[in-house]
């Protein structure tokens, strides 16, 4: 019978790195346009969608304890993916958000902020590149060419696992922004 274990490696090799390149080119994309909105509205509602007492400050003054979020400027809010979504839509600036105490509606206008990015400067654009694409696309590389070389040893087996599980962890732009 022969041995498998050279064509399952280029198999997953290929879809490795199809899958690092969708994600560095999205990265690098987050990079070029670098308009990331806060989402701390997302942040202040529970899942039913209603702020806490603590959390409204961002809305402003109108809005109380337990008032539900129902628009995001003009456009229905289900849940709160539907408001990220929404809210990602948005450009920066005033918005107005509806929202509703039993069965009465309120208006409020609220302020979409920008979140300030350390890639906007060349040396956070640089750590940014080395971090979500240079390192993972080494360490999927090294972890493939030492599998490859050594298919029946289990410590290249594992050092290819260790790898992968490396060239997905180092991702810095979620650290940053939502940290």
């Amino acid at each position: 019978m022969p041995d498998l274990r050279r064509p399952i490696l280029a198999v997953l090799f290929c879809t490795y790195m199809v899958m690092q390149t969708r994600f560095a080119i999205g990265t690098m994309a987050i990079v070029v346009d670098p308009a990331f909105l806060n989402p701390e509205l997302v942040n202040a509602v529970n899942d039913s969608l209603e702020f806490g007492p603590n959390d409204l400050r961002l809305v402003g003054p109108g809005a109380k304890e337990k008032d539900r979020l129902v628009e995001f400027n003009g456009r229905p809010v289900i849940d709160r993916h539907t408001l990220y979504v929404e809210l990602m839509r948005s450009s920066p600036g005033p918005t107005r958000i509806t929202l509703a105490r039993g069965t009465e509606r309120i208006q409020v206008e609220y302020q979409v902020k920008v979140l300030v990015d350390s890639s906007q400067s060349l040396f956070g654009g640089l750590v940014t590149f080395t971090l979500n694409v240079l390192v993972p696309f080494l360490c999927i590389i090294l972890g493939f060419f030492v599998a490859w070389q050594r298919p029946r040893e289990s410590q290249a087996w594992i050092l290819l696992i260790a790898l992968l599980g490396w060239s997905q962890l180092i991702n810095s732009n979620s650290w940053s922004r939502y940290g």
